[in-house]
């Protein structure tokens, strides 16, 4: 898929709207059985170049990534399948950091910049979900948070190890 327009960070890099335009389409790939079953809980790169990574995940009841960035990756994401809850920190009220819960329906996209933090997941007893996501820069690393205190606190770095795209193993995190 060709990526032709740039951003700031890198001019090679897509922008925001072309990765989404991605994982719509990969999207519309995995509901016409292209990339068989996904399972709930599993994760499998399905594209990968020097400047992408794209990314199909199944979702369990009530499962949840816990805060995080992507680092300098920007990225995208589209709801294949069911619902995602995507929290968002949004600021702080009476001393105290607030999260905002947004609900993304089978054919939402949404589209984030570098180091934008937040939690997807889904609801207990909600059915499973399936979902596409894109990254450019391809995953660096993933930055752990969580609020305690009513503060929002960085909590590690993790490296990702994704050797051959070809091979859709699931992604391996290392702190």
């Amino acid at each position: 898929m060709p990526f032709p327009t740039s951003t700031d960070a890198d001019p090679a890099a897509p922008r925001g709207d072309e990765l989404a335009a991605v994982t719509r389409q990969h999207a519309e790939l995995y509901l016409a059985g292209c990339y068989g079953d996904v399972l709930p809980g599993s994760a499998r790169c399905v594209h990968a170049d020097a400047r992408v990574e794209v990314w199909l995940v199944g979702w369990a009841p009530g499962e949840w990534t816990g805060l995080h960035d992507r680092g300098a990756a920007a990225g995208a994401f589209t709801v294949a399948d069911g619902t995602l809850l995507e929290r968002v920190p949004v600021g702080w009220s009476d001393g105290w950091m607030s999260l905002r819960d947004i609900r993304r329906g089978a054919g939402a996209t949404a589209t984030f910049t570098r180091h934008h933090i937040h939690d997807l997941g889904t609801e207990p007893g909600a059915v499973p979900a399936v979902s596409v996501h894109a990254y450019s820069p391809p995953l660096p690393s993933v930055r752990r948070y969580e609020v305690a205190g009513g503060e929002l606190v960085a909590l590690r770095a993790e490296t990702s190890d994704v050797s051959d795209a070809s091979d859709t193993e699931t992604l391996r995190w290392a702190s």
